[in-house]
């Protein structure tokens, strides 16, 4: 099953941050956009483990992801108020 596609800014499409699982072998936290939620895709059944810069680049990924949908929210409550009148 592939993941949910939704119309976002091409800034703000799926992002990847390196990582490594518990066996220290190199995988990818996955961030991305979903339907009113931010998605954080983390390597299936593992543990992921992020350096110091890693950890950011994910904190700000996710920061900037929420901001979108919070956006993206006020846009729609801003459109649905002005149809009411």
């Amino acid at each position: 099953m592939s993941a949910p596609t939704t119309a976002v800014t091409p800034a703000l499409t799926r992002r990847e941050v390196k990582c490594r699982d518990a066996a220290r072998r190199p995988r990818h936290v996955s961030t991305y956009v979903g339907e009113g939620v931010v998605v954080l895709l983390a390597p299936a059944a593992e543990a992921a483990q992020l350096d110091p810069d890693s950890a950011r680049e994910l904190a700000t990924n996710l920061r900037e992801h929420a901001d979108a949908v919070e956006a993206r929210q006020r846009t729609s409550a801003g459109a649905a108020q002005r149809t009411r009148f």
